[in-house]
């Protein structure tokens, strides 16, 4: 893992909470489907179009009303996950909802999407315990978090058998995800790290509340090319080509520049 460079490029906390859900609310949900243990609920098949594949759900917490809807497009496995979990599982007052953007196989997404909440409950709860925190540093938070999540998604090896079969041996080590976390409770905090996109309606224009991190950014560029890599234009600019991220969760390449580096701002 890369020292951080002391820069902010990735962390947002927004206040405004009651005017945003109101909008929130406004908006009509998805189709339920069965529920999962987050709260949350799941599905997959086919969507009836071509070699595309389809998840939506509705659900309610406490007085929020979401939905998810994913499509899996023309690739072999589905390499994105999303999560849900109400405010008993974190820090009592948050509800959480995170999606992940695969790489390499669907292994790094789902493994985010099973314990990203849990360690990031803990990290809360340990925050809340410390004598030196008046109140939530979610700076100190959300960076524990991610980099918790990055060190067991990179000890995790195994890619997808049907992905990875003949894969070269540089292809093998590219397993990673995105992560696009949002908590709504007193405040509406968000973090992000990679290319997932969190965004707001604000009187009918779409705010984004995250930054993209993409290696032809002015800023992620100098940091790339400063740690010894190279921006490829190569079907879109790319990390040596290959990654359309310049941040994501997962160690892979190990002596890389483009390994998480999960950057902050409040």
């Amino acid at each position: 893992m890369m020292p951080n460079s002391g820069k902010t490029s990735a962390f947002h906390a927004k206040k405004g909470r009651k005017a945003h859900l109101g909008r929130l609310k406004s908006k009509q949900p998805m189709l339920v489907t069965s529920k999962d243990e987050l709260g949350s609920s799941e599905c997959c098949g086919s969507a009836g179009t071509g070699e595309t594949g389809g998840c939506s759900s509705e659900e309610k917490s406490e007085d929020l009303r979401f939905g998810h809807i994913s499509m899996m497009g023309r690739r072999r496995v589905m390499e994105d996950a999303v999560s849900v979990a109400p405010p008993r599982k974190v820090g009592e007052e948050y509800a959480f909802f995170a999606v992940y953007d695969g790489h390499g196989g669907s292994r790094a997404a789902e493994i985010c999407s099973e314990r990203m909440h849990k360690y990031l409950d803990r990290h809360v709860e340990k925050a809340k315990k410390s004598p030196k925190e008046k109140s939530l540093n979610w700076e100190k938070v959300m960076e524990g978090c991610f980099r918790s999540m990055d060190e067991v998604v990179g000890k995790d090896k195994k890619g997808d058998d049907e992905v990875m079969e003949g894969a070269s041996t540089v292809s093998e080590t590219i397993v990673g995800s995105t992560a696009l976390v949002v908590l709504v409770g007193p405040e509406v905090v968000v973090a992000n790290c990679g290319d997932s996109r969190a965004v707001i309606c604000s009187g009918g224009v779409a705010v984004p509340l995250s930054s993209d991190h993409k290696p032809d950014r002015p800023d992620e560029k100098e940091r790339v090319e400063a740690a010894g890599g190279n921006i490829i234009n190569w079907n879109d600019w790319r990390v040596e080509g290959v990654l359309a991220t310049s941040r994501c969760l997962g160690t892979f390449m190990a002596s890389f520049f483009w390994q998480t580096n999960l950057l902050l701002k409040i």
